[in-house]
């Protein structure tokens, strides 16, 4: 059993998921559009320009379509993680640049699964809005941020696949 893979999806998907957070949930700096998600799981998987070209075309997919107010896209963030994760430990299956053009063919319904259990984590995570608001009026200031980390946490975790 090759290792090496293993750790490269392990730490694709502890990155990815910490980027994945910059969407909506924290920051918001754009750090998890596919241009820069690409290149940065490449470099932690030994490939970066792999990483660039994949976030490279699947910005070019979805350059228009950001997650602003209620409108969730498909999850461009996670299709950039895993098909870099795939065409860095497949090179060798298929060397050149067709691995490339599978990969992003293969992500693009990933994206919008994503998109669908990225929705319902929101609305999942929309109850911790209420226990706040009823905190705040039991007069316990301090569960609002208790309330905000928990709901942060469940994004975390599901976008860690």
């Amino acid at each position: 059993m090759n290792y090496n893979i293993l750790w490269h999806v392990f730490i694709a998907s502890a990155v990815g998921g910490l980027i994945s957070l910059d969407r909506v949930a924290l920051f918001q700096v754009m750090v998890s559009r596919p241009i820069v998600t690409g290149p940065l799981i490449g470099l932690v998987c030994g490939a970066p320009a792999t990483g660039a070209v994949i976030g490279a075309l699947l910005e070019l997919l979805w350059i228009g379509d950001l997650p602003l107010g209620s409108h969730v896209p498909p999850h461009e963030t996670a299709a950039a993680v895993i098909a870099t994760a795939i065409a860095v430990n497949t090179r060798s299956v298929l060397p050149g640049q067709e691995i490339l053009g599978l990969c992003i063919l293969m992500v693009i319904p990933f994206a919008v699964i994503c998109q669908k259990v990225d929705e319902w984590i929101r609305g999942f995570n929309s109850h911790y809005y209420y226990r706040a608001v009823d905190a705040i009026d039991g007069g316990d200031v301090n569960a609002v941020g208790k309330f905000s980390i928990m709901a942060v946490l469940n994004m975390f975790a599901v976008n860690t696949r």
